[in-house]
């Protein structure tokens, strides 16, 4: 895997944030699997990180705020 999308930057600007978030997304989105009779571990495992993946991108939008960089305050 390509470490910057897995691993962004802690620098990075909002869209470099967006583009991992976008790809991490739609790799663990439950919709993805709809048609595929997964274990259950393994559906708890892919719905859990889909949990994570968008509390994590709600916490760096919030980081960001309405001006699109971090707050430096925070």
């Amino acid at each position: 895997t390509n470490v910057e999308m897995d691993h962004p930057d802690f620098f990075a600007d909002r869209d470099a944030v967006r583009k991992a978030y976008i790809a991490l997304a739609h790799l663990y989105h439950p919709d993805r699997y709809d048609n595929i009779e997964l274990p259950r571990e393994v559906a708890a495992y892919m719905n859990a990180m889909a949990r994570r993946i968008n509390a994590a991108y709600a916490e760096l939008n919030a980081l960001f705020g309405a001006s699109g960089k971090k707050d430096e305050a925070a």
